[in-house]
């Protein structure tokens, strides 16, 4: 049997080769080592602030933003954005700039106000595309809304399907809205049907009755003077979803719903095209079942 003959020159190119496939091991092993490490600091990061949502946290807002993914906006959040994951984006709305706001709020820390990538009417918003928000947050503002559920349909309009709508509106009960009678479901429904842009001397003359005594109604009421407009307990918010969704056919799903000291949160969820089809064939059905003698 013959054996190849091996010549120094071609052991050297042999070892060489194993020196070069060594030294790339080590290398891939500590690239390895360092995504293990960053990919560990990223959950970390992202639990970051959420620490305290153990069993019995009270911290409603935090627990709920946890259902939130992708990429969506928040209206209004000025200096005190809701927190959420780091797995989340967040773009901010708002009728000015975040420099105007700094002049418009000097008493606000300058560095807690959040940037504005959308100028826009947060009850509208004209410039947000259509399909385009994988949620919306929106704390106390509803209230601010002449026609609330008119604002809601907005919301809708710039979701995806699938999206979320995060809303938190103080409990009159727990704020200077306390004397003030709560607005029935009535009274939001008539606003959305007759699509009110402009609010009665009535709510201004139960503002200046209620809470601010001082104030001249007249004068509220003829600059549109923005106050909170509607007042309700937990009871009316609950309320005013469900009938939206019953009487007016919105589509959308409530999803969670928590107090939080004294304010109300509430999550819905809309349908997709799909949903949306089963129901009203759902519907479709019972209707017919109920004809059946």
């Amino acid at each position: 049997m013959k054996f190849p003959i091996v010549t120094r020159h071609q052991l050297e190119k042999v070892k060489a080769r194993l020196t070069e496939a060594k030294t790339k091991i080590e290398k891939l092993r500590g690239q390895n080592a360092e995504l293990k490490e960053e990919r560990n600091a990223a959950r970390n990061a992202a639990r970051e602030g959420f620490a305290d949502l153990g069993a019995g946290s009270r911290n409603a807002r935090k627990l709920l933003a946890t259902a939130l993914e992708g990429e969506g906006i928040e209206i209004g959040a000025l200096h005190f954005p809701t927190p959420v994951p780091d797995r989340v984006r967040v773009r901010y709305v708002d009728m000015a700039t975040r420099e105007e706001n700094i002049k418009r709020f000097p008493h606000l820390d300058p560095d807690a106000i959040v940037e504005t990538h959308y100028v826009c009417n947060g009850e509208t918003l004209e410039v947000v595309p259509d399909g385009s928000q994988d949620f919306v947050i929106a704390n106390h503002m509803l209230e601010h809304c002449i026609n609330p559920l008119g604002t809601l349909t907005h919301f809708l309009r710039v979701l995806r399907p699938g999206g979320l709508i995060f809303l938190a509106l103080p409990d009159k009960r727990f704020s200077f809205d306390v004397e003030r009678p709560v607005t029935p479901f009535s009274h939001v429904e008539d606003d959305f049907k007759r699509n009110r842009t402009v609010e009665d001397l009535s709510v201004y003359e139960e503002w200046t009755r209620c809470v601010r005594k001082k104030d001249d109604p007249v004068e509220l009421h003829r600059i549109q003077k923005n106050i909170h407009f509607h007042v309700w307990t937990q009871s009316e918010i609950l309320e005013m979803f469900i009938e939206a969704r019953r009487r007016l056919a919105m589509p959308f799903e409530i999803e969670w719903a928590a107090k939080n000291g004294s304010e109300f949160i509430v999550l819905v969820r809309k349908y997709g095209d799909a949903e949306q089809a089963e129901e009203q064939e759902s519907a479709k059905k019972s209707a017919e079942d109920l004809k059946r003698p």
